[in-house]
Parts: structure tokens; sequence; C-alpha cells
């Protein structure tokens, strides 16, 4: 996965091949974190098309799991944005498993089995969008399933947990 995603440490490189950064209102890049879990994700920069238009059950932009539809970052002391965890993003409404199961990502052959996390509501807000569910009526990310990997920054309470303690936003 460090070699299929190395290259994202540019993040010119994560803009080029269609990831963005969802941004605020006002702007400016929107950084995650939640208090109440005691950690962070960072910015998200999300392969919005593959998210919103892609097949009807894939993992990952166009169907490889090597390629997770979003890449989170932090920012370093200097400001610049270095490259700390990937995310595996699937629409609640396109995954066609058993009801009440997990998409699960499937990487070699077989050797890694994980379940994703979720469902969970929509959120990251944008006007325009065709998923009408933020306050406003704005969030782009449907409902959805998500998988986090901390590939890049290593995570105390696993690499596969959501937040990690060692990643704030200013």
């Amino acid at each position: 996965m460090r070699e299929a995603t190395g290259k994202y440490h540019n993040v010119t490189k994560a803009l080029q091949d269609g990831y963005v950064a969802p941004a605020r209102r006002d702007g400016s890049l929107n950084c995650v974190y939640n208090p109440r879990e005691n950690g962070g994700m960072g910015y998200h920069f999300v392969h919005r098309q593959d998210v919103l238009e892609g097949s009807p059950f894939e993992v990952g932009v166009g169907g490889d799991p090597l390629k997770p539809e979003a890449m989170l970052y932090e920012t370093k002391k200097d400001g610049e944005l270095t490259l700390v965890a990937v995310e595996w993003i699937v629409q609640y409404d396109r995954w066609t498993g058993q009801p009440d199961t997990q998409p699960l990502l499937v990487l070699g052959d077989g050797n890694l089995v994980e379940p994703f996390h979720g469902p969970m509501a929509g959120h990251e807000y944008w006007a325009g969008s065709p998923f009408l569910e933020g306050p406003n009526g704005e969030a782009w990310m449907p409902w959805h399933y998500d998988l986090h990997a901390w590939i890049w920054k290593d995570n105390s309470r696993g690499v596969f947990h959501d937040w990690n303690p060692d990643v704030s936003c200013p």
C-alpha cells in the first residue's frame, strides 16, 4: 500500500490524479478532529468523482483497492501538508452485500481482510451537492461505509482505527 500511495506525499500529484480537498463555506480547508474521540484524521483529499459516480460496488478508485478513495494529510510545523493515512469509501446505497453486513477490504491473496466501518451519515459540504443532508442542504458525501489505514503515521489505537490521538488540527 505504501508503494502504491507514496507518490501522494506530493499534494500536487494527488490533485492531478483527481483528489480534491473539500473546503468549508469560507473556502478554507477542513481539518477533521473530534475532541470526544481525543483524536484527529486531518485533511481529506477525496477522489470525489469515484465516490459519487463509481460502479455499484467497488473498493478503491476504479475498483482498484490499491487506490483508496481518500488521502489524509496533516500540517507540519512549517505549514506543509504531509500524508498520514489513506481511506476507502463505499456509498451505502451501492453496497450490494447481505443486509446488516459491512463491505470488506481484501488485499493480496486474501492475506488481509478488514471490514469497513459504518454506515455513517453524509458530511463534507459544498454548494450544489446532490446529497442534501447538511444543515443547509449541502453535504456532498452521501451515507457511506469507510475504512482508514494509518500507513504513513503510527496510530497507537491500531492501523485501522478511525481516530488518531497523534493527529491534531491547527
